[in-house]
């Protein structure tokens, strides 16, 4: 059990029932007691992005994996928050760590393929393609996706 729970209850209670605004507010007070509460930074982070306060939910994920640099859930965080604010680069970074610490799961070179295309870097999003086609064995999903990427 995470020694934090009793005091990110009431916070992730507003949080399940779509009160982003008052989770920040929590979330702070929690972490002004435990500053090295990585967990109420990633959801600090998470309220803030909710109500599309970008560059202090950018702040707060950092925070977070300061304290775990490889957590996956907390980088899938960042990449949403850099698609938040339009960071396309650092948003296609975060998803290459991502591919690097799960090199089977399809979802993070499907979001590189896209950040790819968007940016007419076709020749990069194929070889992201064959990447996938490599780690996972021939895909009929992946090899359906290929045609229309190239062709978009």
């Amino acid at each position: 059990m995470c020694r934090y729970s009793p005091f990110l209850l009431k916070p992730s209670g507003n949080k399940l029932i779509d009160r982003h605004d008052l989770s920040v507010t929590q979330f702070k007070e929690i972490i002004e007691k435990q500053p090295d509460n990585h967990v109420a930074w990633y959801e600090l982070a998470f309220a803030l992005d909710k109500t599309k306060k970008y560059d202090e939910a950018l702040d707060a994920i950092t925070k977070a994996l300061s304290y775990l640099p490889n957590s996956t859930h907390y980088l899938q965080l960042e990449a949403t928050v850099y698609h938040d604010l339009q960071k396309a680069p650092d948003e296609l970074n975060t998803y290459k760590k991502l591919q690097s610490l799960e090199p089977y799961k399809e979802s993070h070179y499907t979001a590189m393929v896209d950040l790819l295309v968007h940016s007419s870097n076709l020749i990069e999003a194929v070889k992201v393609l064959t990447l996938l086609e490599d780690q996972k064995g021939s895909m009929r999903s992946v090899l359906y996706k290929r045609p229309v990427y190239i062709n978009s």
